[in-house]
């Protein structure tokens, strides 16, 4: 499924260890990139759209431990040419705390990135 480009938020890369609960099942997978809004999670395996999970990370410089509850929002299947096959996972529910957090970590990546 092909995603049509309309992101809310600014998203950086990332590549962190992302542990994901759905149901019965847990995984573990790797990040893309995150945003304030929304995670990808790399995967062969993904979820089918509207697929609710929980999903614990812990970003780089922060040393804060996020635990959220998401949906998968749009997938990319292995071996397209635009990039990694996972999902895209939007947050349905985020404290205020892990919001603001995401957004400065999206801020100071942003920044770095621009000064290299």
């Amino acid at each position: 499924m092909l995603h049509k480009n309309r992101r809310k938020y600014p998203r950086v890369p990332t590549d962190v260890k992302v542990t994901c609960e759905h149901g019965a099942d847990s995984f573990s997978r790797y990040t893309l990139n995150v945003s304030q809004g929304g995670i990808f999670i790399r995967t062969r395996e993904p979820l089918e759209i509207g697929t609710t999970i929980k999903a614990e990370f812990t970003l780089p410089s922060i040393g804060h431990t996020f635990s959220i509850e998401g949906k998968v929002v749009w997938w990319k299947a292995q071996g397209n040419e635009s990039g990694d096959a996972g999902m895209g996972i939007e947050f349905t529910d985020i404290s205020k705390k892990d919001s603001g957090l995401l957004r400065q970590y999206v801020l100071e990546s942003q920044i770095t990135r621009q000064r290299y």
